[in-house]
């Protein structure tokens, strides 16, 4: 069986007695045979992967999920999704399952299905009233700049 991170592995000297119900263990057995890993390793990754989405502050697995991410993405990969993490407050997890999501449905960031999306609604709302715009402050403005680029 695959096994969490062998130097990980030799730090975790602590132990964590959890009471669980016969049906909820039998259901992580079966879970950790399906990724062929040892109850416990599934446990402490399934533990460690939600302490990370909790607290965000890559502590989480010793560093083992941040190797993981570097192995799966890449370095320059991985620092995007980090420093996006960081200016919206968020986890790396929940970038990186946002992402995916997206890239998955098919939503894109281009400008070619915004632009899209734009055609797609034009006229949506055909009884709205629109205030004419005349000759004002801002007209005369733009007016003046255009007439000062020729």
């Amino acid at each position: 069986m695959p096994r969490i991170d062998a130097q990980w592995q030799e730090r975790r000297s602590q132990r964590l007695h959890v009471r669980v119900s016969p049906d909820f263990k039998t259901r992580l057995e079966r879970a950790a045979r399906e990724v062929e890993m040892s109850v416990s390793d599934f446990v402490v990754r399934a533990v460690s992967d939600r302490v990370e989405h909790v607290l965000g502050d890559g502590s989480a697995g010793a560093g083992e999920t941040s190797a993981q991410l570097v192995d799966a993405l890449g370095v320059e990969a991985t620092q995007m999704v980090h420093q996006m993490a960081a200016a919206e407050g968020a986890s790396r997890d929940e970038v990186v399952r946002r992402l995916l999501g997206r890239a998955l449905a098919g939503v894109g960031d281009d400008l070619a299905a915004d632009l899209a999306a734009l055609d797609a609604s034009f006229g949506a709302y055909p009884d709205i009233e629109i205030t004419p715009r005349g000759v004002d402050e801002r007209a005369r403005h733009l007016a003046s700049v255009r007439a000062d680029e020729d």
